[in-house]
């Protein structure tokens, strides 16, 4: 019964969706955008740019270069186009785009991960760490697990206890995966398959085997069918499994502007889900907000900002409401949380210059 109503949900978006974009796309699908052209391995987006300090709308207002904008006092942080603050101001979204001042209340009941200050300096992982750039894709709530992108391939590693380092590190072999992404037991690791157009998965039955098989898509069935039904130009990719419930993925259109392209679907089966709500969570042109960790009270979302070029937080006050508070996590790219958000593992420059894999623990 609930693959009936997932499957059901699935054909109606897809009816909705492609009698509204009939008007305005084609049929032809057009290669991937140039943030998913896979010269390490499908995400190119993490390499960034630096953030130029200001971006000037169409409607001519400036918006200044950090994240969010107006200060939590009500106060803007900087003026139109200045460059961006240090990480841990705190933003109403999108208030000065639209002209607007607003102060924000304290929450009520303050999230369980913490404020971007209080991460420590991180501790690079060094038996993890190559000589390719190392883009982090996910792990356990329980820290046992990791996978990343090392070059094009995406590796993953295993350990028995938080404390202990991890053991040797494990290439996937036989997919054409171009990211990964962890299950929460460990033992689902998924992955956007090369072109980006749908997701599948390999299994295994304890974290003492290796990933090993052919991918099955049968858990993305609904999303990758509804994804293919859409007759314009897209792209899927950048997978989260928060929990046992929530499939978090960017999905856009091309060009992207000014639509939200973070999706939440419900499962397992994997629905195509409902976007992700927050201004700042908007893409401009073709520069999109990417998901990259989920603190365990979902009142917390980590994304990698194309716009700004840096990591970002993104909190709000219950798991129900859009996110309306922002925090940068400056060059902490791919930053995810383990369950009790007092550990946070990314991706940063390591003193070879190619990107590493770390770990911050709050102060």
């Amino acid at each position: 019964m609930r693959q009936q109503r997932a499957r059901a949900l699935g054909a109606f978006i897809v009816v909705i969706t492609s009698v509204w974009f009939s008007a305005c796309g084609s049929d032809d699908e057009d290669p991937p955008p140039p943030s998913f052209t896979p010269n390490t391995g499908g995400r190119q987006s993490f390499g960034g740019r630096p953030a130029t300090g200001g971006r000037e709308t169409t409607g001519g207002i400036v918006e200044a270069g950090a994240a969010g904008r107006v200060d939590a006092g009500g106060a803007p942080s900087g003026s139109g186009g200045a460059a961006p603050s240090s990480g841990g101001t705190i933003g109403q979204a999108g208030e000065v785009a639209f002209g607007g001042e607003k102060a924000l209340e304290p929450f009520e009941t303050p999230p369980l991960c913490p404020d971007s200050d209080a991460w420590d300096e991180g501790v690079r992982i060094d038996e993890l760490s190559t000589g390719e750039d190392d883009l982090i894709g996910g792990i356990t709530p329980d820290e046992g697990t990791l996978v990343w992108l090392s070059g094009e391939a995406v590796m993953y590693a295993d350990r028995p206890d938080a404390n202990e380092p991890f053991g040797e590190p494990q290439t996937l072999e036989d997919t054409d995966f171009v990211q990964g992404t962890i299950s929460p037991d460990g033992l689902h690791l998924v992955g956007t398959r090369f072109g980006n157009f749908s997701f599948a998965e390999v299994v295994r039955e304890s974290r003492d085997e290796p990933f090993s098989g052919e991918p099955d898509d049968s858990a993305f069935a609904d999303l990758n069918e509804t994804v293919a039904a859409i007759p314009v130009a897209k792209s899927v990719g950048d997978p989260l499994l928060v929990g046992e419930d929530w499939f978090v993925y960017s999905y856009y259109l091309q060009p992207p502007d000014m639509s939200p392209t973070i999706r939440q679907g419900v499962g397992p089966l994997w629905s195509f889900g409902v976007p992700i709500g927050g201004a700042m969570l908007l893409a401009m042109g073709e520069e999109r907000r990417i998901p990259t960790g989920f603190g365990a009270d979902l009142r917390t979302l980590f994304y990698w900002d194309e716009v700004e070029g840096i990591q970002q937080q993104a909190q709000r006050a219950d798991a129900g409401s859009d996110f309306d508070r922002y925090q940068s996590l400056e060059d902490r790219r791919g930053a995810v949380p383990n369950e009790a958000c007092d550990r946070l593992y990314y991706s940063a420059p390591g003193p070879d210059g190619d990107l590493d894999l770390f770990v911050a623990a709050v102060r």
